[in-house]
């Protein structure tokens, strides 16, 4: 099981950010070599991710709702975000957003490995000892 988080996912979508870890860590998934996990706010963050990414003239209106299908194909499972609490506490020890603690919190409960391309985020992994690596 790997907790997958938007940067990792968009970077798997937008041309522009191909990264090789992230193909290799999509195509394990696509062979059913990890089960790719997100907490429910992953659902508003990609959404969201794609609106900005046309308001910013990176993409085209017509190409956000071919990204929704291909979102909407992803095998990634969504799952309940942890409480409030918890996650606001991860929050306030990594100085994390709460949308990012909500994907550490998500790692710290299953005892998973989180992939994500976002510094910050990652090295709370890091210290918690939940980043995915090769």
């Amino acid at each position: 099981m790997i907790v997958i988080d938007c940067s990792f996912f968009l970077a798997n979508i937008f041309s522009d950010e191909e990264n090789p870890l992230v193909l290799k860590v999509f195509n394990a998934v696509k062979r059913g070599e990890h089960n790719a996990i997100s907490p429910s706010i992953f659902f508003y963050e990609i959404h969201n991710s794609f609106i900005t990414a046309v308001r910013k003239n990176r993409i085209k209106k017509s190409q956000a709702s071919a990204y929704r299908k291909i979102f909407a194909l992803a095998p990634i499972h969504i799952v309940e975000c942890g409480s409030p609490e918890d996650i606001m506490n991860l929050a306030f020890s990594y100085g994390l957003s709460f949308y990012d603690a909500s994907y550490l919190e998500l790692a710290d409960r299953r005892n998973a490995p989180l992939a994500t391309l976002d510094g910050k985020l990652r090295n709370a992994a890091i210290k918690k000892g939940l980043a995915y690596s090769i």
